[in-house]
């Protein structure tokens, strides 16, 4: 979608910083669009960085289920 309007990321932090500026604030997508990337960011980086993180099955399920969503709506 970024790319769409031009932009492109560079880092995965400016992409979610402009996904927020550019489609969430512009109305485009609703908030929790917004909400659910960072918070796949953030379990990202967790488990990329953080020694023995894990994630419960519900946590997985949330994360798929909002990721569906959002391929709905893109």
């Amino acid at each position: 979608m970024l790319n769409v309007l031009g932009y492109d990321a560079k880092t995965h932090s400016s992409l979610i910083s402009e996904f927020g500026l550019r489609i969430i604030k512009t109305n485009l997508l609703d908030q929790k669009f917004g909400q659910y990337l960072r918070r796949a960011f953030e379990m990202r980086e967790s488990s990329n960085y953080e020694i023995g993180v894990t994630f419960n099955k519900d946590e997985v399920k949330t994360l798929i289920k909002n990721a569906d969503e959002f391929l709905g709506r893109a």
